[in-house]
Parts: C-alpha cells; sequence; structure tokens
C-alpha cells in the first residue's frame, strides 16, 4: 500500500509510469467518456485529475466522469429500474431547479424508456398529477425539457 490515498491519477494509477499514462497526465486528459477530451474534475483549467482513491483495502470513486468507463454502471442501473428488452436512453448532467425555478443542482445521470409504450408499462403503478408551472417544470423550450414534473398521489 502506498503512503498516499491516490488510486488513479488522470486515469491510471498513481504508480503506472507508462507512456500512455504519463501522455494523459502531462495533458490533463480524460479516459472515461468525458464531455470533453480533458479532465474536469474540481477546475476545468487545472483539474485535480484524481479519479479513485484508496478506502482501506479498497478503492472509491471521487468523480462522476470515472463511472462512464465501458458504460457499465449506466447499463446496469437501467437493466435494474427497466423490465428486459426494454429501450432506454440517458441523460447526463440534466440540471434541477428549485421550486423557485433556480438551480439546486445537477443530477449525474438520469434514465427514460425511448418508447411511449414502454414508459406507459413501467409507469403504470404511479398515477401522476401533471403541472404546466415554469417555476415547477422548467423552461419547455430547454435542453432539460422534459422535466418530470409530476408527483406521486
Amino acid at each position: 500500500m502506498p503512503n498516499h490515498p491516490l488510486a488513479e491519477v488522470f486515469g491510471f494509477p498513481a504508480d503506472n509510469l507508462s507512456v500512455e499514462a504519463e501522455r494523459y497526465r502531462n495533458n490533463k486528459l480524460c479516459p472515461y467518456n468525458n464531455k470533453v477530451p480533458s479532465c474536469t474534475k474540481d477546475k476545468a483549467k487545472d483539474p485535480l485529475g484524481v479519479c479513485t482513491v484508496f478506502d482501506g483495502d479498497s478503492v472509491a470513486i471521487t468523480g462522476p466522469i470515472r463511472f462512464r468507463q465501458d458504460w457499465f454502471i449506466v447499463e446496469d442501473a437501467a437493466r435494474f429500474f427497466f423490465p428486459p428488452h426494454t429501450s432506454w436512453t440517458s441523460l447526463q448532467e440534466t440540471r434541477l431547479n428549485d421550486a423557485n425555478g433556480q438551480s439546486a443542482g445537477n443530477i449525474d445521470f438520469s434514465w427514460s424508456p425511448t418508447t411511449s409504450a414502454a414508459a406507459s408499462r413501467i409507469l403504470a403503478p404511479w398515477r401522476f398529477k401533471a403541472s404546466t408551472s415554469s417555476a415547477t417544470c422548467g423552461d419547455r423550450s430547454s435542453a432539460t425539457w422534459p422535466t418530470v414534473c409530476a408527483a406521486r398521489t
């Protein structure tokens, strides 16, 4: 076990000194499907670059981009939430507004069935009251529409 908590730096084990690992570190690149080639953990101009840290004998992910490796977590979550053979898609970094329309942060990932038939089948146990208030549903012309604007009754 090293004398520091860093398990991965810019996508490679901290003790990996390969040409590829050094290239990622020197150029501050992210190998985990970030929206841009560069790491953006903490700051875009001077990123932290730490993907995981040691937690005893295990490692803990410290940045949400690390979850995008090969999209396994997105696929596993969809398999957990949806019935078999459901077509689905995922959205990343969806802005979440509070009741006053102010930003309450971002949702790292969200999933949705891609057909209305699938959505109806999955949501059938729920009864929803739709809201059209822009304060609670967001701007319908924005990239985040349709925002879930419903409450369980």
